[in-house]
């Protein structure tokens, strides 16, 4: 979707057409991959989404790369490809925000255990000065994720975060964990703030362009038979209303990416931060930024990476030492370094979007959701058996 980002990209990529490319990983037949569609197939034949994308990988190449379904049923049926475009939602925060995180602790820029309050001087919430970095990271800030934190489409732009600046806690800090988006956009605003560009930008020029992840855009693409589409009624365009509101990138969702992208990464985190030669984040902070805290009064997430042992959509086969993240839409990525493998779930589960109910999907908590989360658990454990882990 994107052009060339430089005639050295375009050299790198002369080179990488000998090795195996997501993308072009077709599954051979055997009983392995039909017993990975089989699974699949069960959960589409339950109706809990219309479509799937499945990659499973390790450091060195894809193990199997395949479309199920539908990527789009309403207006027209569309079939999924492996190449489908995804807004990942959630997933954002780990492929952009903690990686960019990561990149500023490497460079010197930030300290995680540093108060929020000396990147964002600006701050006048009450207490505001006893959250960390590692805090907001963790979802043990104090800062409640309700009301949105568009306040409904009550202030854009600029105005968004400013109001965001002086936004209360709602409890003292690391008192309880509270999942908040709030926490991720002021994450990436301290990225802007330390190196003094857009979030997107940084991201585009440190994360996607040396990982190859030529197909991820923030917040809309081009609308086309190669994009999933979600409960949000316009094709290819960000279903968050936070990051609409924003105008611009931020760090809490947005992204649009695909499974070959996504696999770069995740072969990149396996690869102790070296991509193709090219060091993009340290060994020691992929480690710190992911270490399990199943210890922990609160252990749901490391740095932004969550390391919840009862995950509701974790691969069982993985080991404890697992981190991943899930995202609204319906993606799931968990990368196990002990095992050294990783997974890629990609679902459309919010389309088509359910009419009568706010925003057209069911809460979290209805039954239903709670199964297509289980579902992609169940898919990538049925993937990492027939693939002998």
């Amino acid at each position: 979707m994107k052009p060339s980002f430089s005639i050295a990209v375009c050299c790198a990529w002369l080179v990488a057409v000998q090795t195996v490319r997501a993308e072009d990983a077709a599954p051979k037949p055997g009983a392995p991959h039909t017993a990975i569609a089989a699974a699949v197939e069960k959960e589409l034949k339950a109706d809990l989404f219309p479509g799937a994308v499945v990659l499973v990988g390790t450091p060195e190449k894809v193990l199997y790369h395949e479309a199920f379904g539908y990527a789009q049923v309403k207006p027209r049926e569309v079939p999924m490809r492996k190449d489908t475009l995804f807004d990942i939602a959630s997933v954002t925060k780990v492929v952009a925000t903690a990686t960019a995180l990561g990149i500023c602790k490497d460079r010197g820029l930030i300290d995680p255990d540093a108060p929020m309050t000396k990147y964002l001087p600006g701050h006048e919430g009450k207490g505001a000065e006893q959250i960390t970095l590692r805090h907001l990271a963790s979802h043990t800030s104090g800062f409640a994720d309700y009301p949105r934190v568009s306040y409904g489409g009550k202030y854009k732009g600029e105005a968004l975060f400013a109001q965001l600046l002086k936004t209360d806690p709602a409890w003292p800090v690391e008192t309880r964990f509270q999942y908040s988006c709030r926490n991720l956009i002021y994450l990436s605003t301290i990225v802007e703030r330390v190196t003094g560009q857009s979030f997107g930008a940084f991201c585009e020029k440190e994360i996607f362009e040396p990982l190859e992840m030529n197909d991820s855009e923030f917040n809309r693409v081009e609308p086309s038979d190669r994009v999933a589409a979600t409960h949000y009624p316009v094709l290819g365009e960000n279903h968050n209303i936070d990051g609409r509101d924003a105008g611009c990138a931020i760090g809490n969702a947005g992204l649009f990416t695909n499974a070959g992208d996504l696999s770069n990464f995740c072969q990149m985190m396996l690869s102790n931060g070296k991509w193709r030669g090219r060091q993009i984040l340290s060994p020691e902070t992929i480690a710190e930024f992911t270490r399990p805290r199943h210890d922990a009064k609160f252990p749901n997430y490391s740095f932004v990476w969550e390391t919840y042992l009862e995950s509701s959509h974790r691969p069982k086969r993985m080991s404890e030492r697992a981190f991943g993240h899930s995202g609204y839409t319906g993606i799931s990525i968990w990368l196990d370094p002990a095992k050294q493998v990783y997974t890629i779930v990609m679902t459309n589960r919010t389309h088509p979007a359910i009419e009568g109910l706010p925003g057209g999907v069911q809460p979290k908590s209805h039954p239903r959701v709670q199964q297509q989360y289980q579902a992609r658990g169940r898919i990538a454990d049925a993937a990492l058996q027939a693939l002998g882990y």
